[in-house]
């Protein structure tokens, strides 16, 4: 039993090779595991989709696929492999990504094409033809690829957008897109056009499903990682069975063992007991084990990765420090380097590598710490935008002041609310977003409360009145309406 359950120092490498491998071992033996850059277990996937790359530029035709699969198992990151086959053909690429909280219908359609030229004030009635006209244009200087995040999160007329997009005609573009199927609802929009494709009824078109990591790719990954390529296999199979294969638990799995002394730096290498970490208890649920992980750094780190999950999935540096200000963008980039945010563009921005990474680190404050900070960011953002730019933001605002609403407010503060609420609930419904209109018109009446007699009182009320009715809440509406009228005969 005793000789299963040894550690494994790397054997030391030959002499002519020893400065290559040195300088892995001081990769390895950091503070912190460095997750590979490359892809491991997904070679097949890589050589279809640049393939198909390919293909389209010889071709001219219009292609799309559609990467499914459970979160953390590497959609992204697969998606991002196909930035290498775009570079080689000179195509432009183009993306977005779907928020649940996203304000209006098409917005990551705006996302992915204002760097192209559509203007970000673009109509919404008009964009399903802006949209397919600058596409064309694009396409005509060459390939084109559109790559869309979380299609699990669009919105019927997104999707009704893209379902256009992928029938349509003229080329070359490559739409390629990636989703959650497990969470779709049955009646999900999105199921009206995975169906068809997978009965292969729409040209150029298919579903392709990314599976969880194999035993072998862990441990070609852990090859790479610890700089040893022998004695893996039962390591390997461990991970395997703690992570379910998943890329994103596994990537967050080796750091948690090496802060419980699972896994040793050594003047030899890296070592660990298979035995130690097989009976070591991991959290099976992914916030879990995302909130595990979280836990092993400062308490420095955990607040600025907490304050910054409250800000959003992406956010800047000056947006961070403002509501935390100890941080500093060396800070951020240690977040960056322990593989929990990434950097986004050129202009410091960051986001969360996955949802369930901002979920888990928004759980490090507590509900009474996060009301606070979501009422600090929206005065801050309401107190320093104006105009455009406050009309831009006007949702986030609402938002952010919703969440962190003071059990208490005066009576300026109340109407103020109101008011933005009003304004907010006007824009959406101006957009056919008729449910988040209501959202934002019943915050608004909640938050007047007694002073509902007031002129913004019935703006409120008759706005509320007619989203009612627009989201078929037929009897509600009609008795919204009789009290309108009472009030106005009154």
């Amino acid at each position: 039993m005793e000789a299963n359950v040894t550690s494994h120092p790397l054997p030391r490498p030959p002499p002519a090779s020893e400065a290559r491998v040195r300088r892995g071992h001081e990769h390895a033996r950091g503070p912190k595991l460095r997750m590979p850059q490359q892809l491991h277990g997904r070679t097949r996937e890589q050589v279809e989709l640049s393939g198909e790359f390919d293909e389209l530029v010889a071709s001219g035709a219009r292609t799309t696929t559609l990467l499914v699969g459970p979160h953390g198992v590497g959609k992204s990151a697969l998606l991002s492999a196909l930035d290498d086959a775009a570079a080689a053909h000179g195509a432009q690429v183009l993306r977005a990504k779907f928020d649940p909280y996203r304000d209006l219908w098409g917005s990551a359609f705006v996302e992915a094409l204002t760097p192209a030229g559509l203007g970000a004030d673009q109509p919404r009635d008009g964009l399903p033809v802006a949209i397919e006209r600058l596409l064309l244009t694009l396409c005509a200087d060459g390939p084109v690829l559109l790559m869309l995040d979380d299609l699990h999160h669009a919105d019927p007329r997104s999707v009704a957008l893209l379902e256009t997009l992928v029938r349509g005609a003229g080329g070359p573009l490559f739409i390629a897109g990636t989703l959650r199927e497990d969470e779709l609802t049955e009646t999900h929009p999105m199921r009206g056009l995975l169906d068809p494709i997978r009965q292969r009824s729409v040209p150029r078109a298919r579903v392709q499903r990314v599976e969880p990591l194999a035993v072998d790719a862990i441990e070609d990954l852990l090859g790479e990682l610890l700089g040893a390529r022998t004695r893996l296999g039962r390591l390997a199979r461990i991970v395997a069975d703690k992570t379910g294969g998943v890329p994103l638990l596994v990537s967050q799995l080796l750091p948690l063992l090496v802060s419980r002394g699972l896994m040793r730096a050594e003047p030899g290498g890296w070592a660990w007991d298979d035995a130690a970490i097989e009976a070591a208890p991991v959290p099976d649920d992914p916030v879990a084990m995302l909130r595990a992980r979280l836990e092993t750094l400062s308490a420095d780190a955990r607040r600025l990765i907490a304050h910054a999950a409250c800000l959003g999935s992406r956010f800047g540096l000056a947006e961070v420090e403002a509501t935390e200000p100890s941080a500093t963008r060396e800070r951020l980039a240690e977040l960056v380097e322990a593989g929990l945010l990434l950097r986004v563009g050129r202009d410091h921005s960051f986001s969360f590598t996955h949802d369930c990474m901002r979920s888990a680190a928004r759980e490090l404050l507590a509900p009474v710490e996060q009301q606070g900070l979501h009422w600090k960011i929206g005065r801050r953002l309401l107190a320093t935008l104006d105009g455009p730019a406050l009309d831009e933001h006007l949702f986030e605002i609402v938002e952010h002041l919703a969440a962190g609403l003071p059990d208490e407010l005066d009576a300026s503060a109340r109407i103020e609310i109101a008011a933005l609420n009003l304004r907010a609930g006007r824009r959406a419904a101006d957009s056919a977003a008729h449910n988040l209109a209501l959202r934002y018109l019943c915050n608004g009446m909640e938050v007047l409360g007694d002073l509902a007699g007031s002129e913004l009182g019935f703006d409120l009320a008759r706005e509320h009145a007619r989203a009612l009715q627009l989201t078929k809440h037929g009897l509600l509406a009609e008795a919204a309406f009789d009290e309108l009228l009472a009030r106005s005969a009154a």
